[in-house]
């Protein structure tokens, strides 16, 4: 990854690596002035586009293979279910890419843009459904499923709950201070 002139790559690395590997880390300021903005976006973007193109259609596809053997009313239940969570992840996305992240490039800009909404609702709704579909996936496989499938998809499930904690965490408590720092100048 390819980081601005004013950020060590090993200061992004640090700083992505705390929030993974301790929950509940936030930076200091001191800690974040090491780091630009601008590197924090081209972080998120790239990881979304890893959501999108690696995580969700690999997701979708141990799903279909686990639900084969499985009654036509149980594979329609969570398939719908998971449906309509890539929905909602996909237009999570959308919006940061399309609004949030270009509200703040403006503001690197020098730019006083219309202020838009940046904050953490809707990140609470992609991680508690994430592990809502784990649930129904725990609670409604049939006996008849591939347990060696059933694990993987499981497996995909927590990582992905996970993931998008640690991601959660670096919108909240390194994103949304930085635009904040800089909508007050």
């Amino acid at each position: 990854m390819k980081v601005g002139k004013d950020t060590k790559l090993s200061d992004l690395i640090d700083l992505v690596s705390n929030i993974y590997t301790y929950d509940g880390y936030v930076p200091s300021p001191e800690v974040l002035s090491k780091v630009q903005l601008s590197d924090i976006i081209n972080y998120l973007r790239i990881s979304h586009r890893y959501y999108v193109d690696v995580a969700l259609g690999g997701l979708e596809s141990t799903i279909h293979s686990v639900l084969k053997p499985c009654e036509e009313k149980i594979r329609r239940v969570i398939l719908s279910f998971y449906s309509t969570y890539r929905d909602e992840m996909l237009t999570h996305f959308r919006y940061e890419e399309e609004t949030v992240f270009p509200y703040a490039e403006a503001l690197l800009e020098g730019k006083r843009p219309e202020a838009v909404e940046v904050g953490e609702e809707d990140h609470t709704d992609i991680v508690e459904k994430i592990d809502d579909l784990k649930n129904i996936v725990t609670k409604y496989l049939p006996a008849e499923c591939d347990p060696v499938e059933s694990v993987a998809l499981l497996k995909q499930l927590l990582y992905l709950s996970d993931d998008l904690r640690k991601h959660t965490a670096i919108e909240d408590n390194i994103l949304v201070p930085m635009i904040r720092r800089m909508e007050r100048g």
